[in-house]
């Protein structure tokens, strides 16, 4: 079914709804929404840590690259 105004080209994206896909991906294997919802509370904040980490480990390895290089 098309909505009218996005036929007529009024209809403006609101992005990407990230929570929700995978809520919804998580939903549709089987876990039931509150199992979903609770696997969705860490994710962004272990996401942010690890690529913290990678960052500081590809920094020192290139650090000490450099240092035995010279």
């Amino acid at each position: 079914m098309v909505r009218d105004d996005a036929a007529k080209g009024w209809y403006m994206n609101q992005g990407i709804d990230l929570q929700g896909s995978f809520i919804r991906a998580l939903t549709e294997l089987g876990l039931s929404y509150g199992a979903a919802k609770t696997l969705w509370l860490p994710l962004p904040m272990v996401l942010i840590l690890l690529a913290a980490t990678v960052s500081i480990f590809v920094t020192v390895w290139l650090e000490r690259k450099i240092s035995a290089a010279a």
